[in-house]
């Protein structure tokens, strides 16, 4: 179930350098606001540019980030603030996965695409500069230096004196990237070659979480994949614990569950969450829906970036060998080709329909919380009537 006690936002607000994660949040690096006493650095087109006033960014994210309720995350690199609810982990038939349904190709429904992304693209913050121009409108070099700049390592922070380019800086303290920014992660193949690898519909960022089969006391170590499917394996087994909560046998007694099934028949709710699992699996547009779109969009950036999504087989060793075997994960039914995102989602964003099991444990509700009414907002009558008797008490996070 989501923890809506954990207050994620102040973690990451007390940890040094958050800025690095401004690429989570509407931040733009760049914004004049934020000059001051930045270093310059050489872009990719060869020009001098100054980074933003480290303290200055620093505050501007910490500040943001302070705003975003208990229980909740931002991970994609998306630039857009619109944080999303710790989801549930009932995740047997409920695809395809996140809020947008983006992660819907490759084993279990797309469930392994998820647990790859939170090892690799929602959390590698380097990587991520790869299609930061394309994605963002951010060139890669500003994207690194505004990350690198006040990094916590001092073996990688951005020299004082000559302007230097980052990427290039970085090859030279860390000459290998897989002992630094690809630790336990590898190319899928067909992405190309770090660091310009493609994104596809299996892996936003073109990596595979996958550490070295021979790891002794690694629990993720195994053969291609391995963690990500074992993990996916788990979560399909978690069953949501029957509803014994006093307000539900409250209602079952007075026969307001009862009640409640016929506006949820009569309201045609089952067109998009019809039993056993109470989800079509299906996105549908935002505009449709209704809601906030902005979560919705998430994604569309990647569109003309996608290449074919492939994989190893999944017996296949880390390091992975020359010649390896290659699967092709299977879009047929996800989306209109494999170089497109998953129905429902272009052109201008969707939303997946979400399971309804274990639903009274995930209040409030929507993917972003914005759903919520504090107790004793309304009465009830006898004849099932209500009235809203403390307005304050209704509100939602979108607010």
């Amino acid at each position: 179930m989501p923890n809506g006690d954990l207050n994620i936002p102040l973690l990451i607000a007390l940890s040094p350098n958050t800025a690095a994660g401004f690429a989570r949040l509407n931040i733009d690096p760049l914004d004049p606001a934020y000059r001051g006493s930045g270093k310059t650095i050489i872009d990719s087109q060869g020009r001098r540019v100054e980074l933003p006033d480290p303290q200055k960014i620093e505050q501007a994210f910490d500040n943001a980030v302070l705003d975003v309720p208990f229980g909740h995350f931002e991970s994609s690199p998306d630039g857009i603030n619109d944080t999303t609810q710790i989801p549930n982990l009932f995740t047997f038939r409920s695809g395809p996965y996140t809020a947008d349904g983006s992660f819907a190709a490759g084993p279990f429904g797309g469930l392994s695409s998820v647990n790859n992304g939170v090892h690799s693209s929602e959390v590698n913050l380097l990587a991520a500069s790869q299609i930061s121009e394309a994605t963002l409108g951010i060139d890669r070099e500003v994207y690194l230096g505004t990350v690198l700049q006040n990094a916590n390592d001092p073996k990688v922070r951005l020299p004082q004196g000559k302007p230097v380019k980052p990427s290039e800086w970085l090859r030279e303290v860390a000459p290998d990237p897989e002992a630094a920014e690809l630790e336990d992660q590898v190319p899928a193949p067909g992405t190309g070659s770090y660091p310009n690898l493609s994104p596809s519909l299996f892996t936003f960022n073109g990596l595979v979480f996958s550490p070295n089969t021979d790891r002794r006391n690694d629990s993720a170590s195994g053969p291609f994949l391995f963690a990500a499917n074992a993990m996916a394996a788990f979560q399909n087994s978690l069953l949501p614990p029957a509803n014994r909560t006093q307000s539900n046998r409250q209602a079952l007694a007075t026969g307001a569950v009862r009640r409640g099934a016929r506006v949820f028949e009569q309201a045609s709710c089952t067109a998009c969450h019809p039993a056993p699992f109470f989800t079509d699996n299906r996105i549908h547009p935002a505009g449709t829906i209704g809601t906030d779109p902005a979560r919705a969009r998430s994604r569309l950036g990647l569109e003309p970036l996608l290449v074919p999504p492939l994989l190893f087989t999944f017996d296949t060793p880390v390091p992975v060998p020359p010649g390896a075997e290659i699967l092709a994960v299977p879009t047929a039914g996800i989306a209109p080709t494999p170089t497109s995102l998953p129905t429902g989602i272009v052109p201008d964003g969707g939303y997946k329909s979400p399971a309804l099991r274990g639903l009274y444990l995930s209040a409030p509700y929507l993917h972003d919380g914005g759903a919520a009414v504090r107790a004793g907002a309304l009465q009830f009558f006898a004849d099932g009537s209500f009235a809203v008797v403390d307005p304050a008490a209704g509100f939602t996070y979108a607010q």
